[in-house]
C-alpha cells in the first residue's frame, strides 16, 4: 500500500511542478477565453452586417471605455471616433 501512496504523491508532485513551470492551467484558461472572444466577435460582425466598419464599431462602443494604449498614453473609443488620436505622436522606426 505504501508504494502506491508514494507513487500517487510523486505523480501529483510532478504534475504540480510541470504546471508551475509551463503554466499549463493558464494556457488552458486563455484558450477558453480566446474561443469565447472569437465567438463574440463573429456574432458582432454578423449583427453589423454590411455596416461592419471601424467607425460603426466605435459608434456602438461605450465612448468612455479605453480603447487604445500606447507608450503610456490612452485613448477612449469616443476620442478615437472624434479623431482626437494624433498619429504624429507615434514614433515609427523602420529597420
Amino acid at each position: 500500500m505504501l508504494p502506491l501512496a508514494a507513487a500517487a504523491a510523486a505523480t501529483v508532485a510532478t504534475g504540480t511542478y510541470l504546471n508551475a513551470k509551463f503554466s499549463i492551467t493558464t494556457d488552458i484558461k486563455n484558450l477558453k477565453l480566446d474561443r469565447q472572444a472569437r465567438a463574440s466577435i463573429g456574432q458582432r460582425i454578423q449583427e453589423l452586417g454590411d455596416t461592419c466598419t471601424l467607425y460603426s464599431v466605435f459608434d456602438r462602443a461605450n465612448p468612455e471605455i479605453e480603447a487604445l494604449w500606447f507608450e503610456g498614453q490612452t485613448w477612449t473609443y469616443g476620442e478615437l471616433k472624434m479623431g482626437r488620436f494624433s498619429t504624429s505622436s507615434l514614433k515609427i522606426t523602420i529597420y
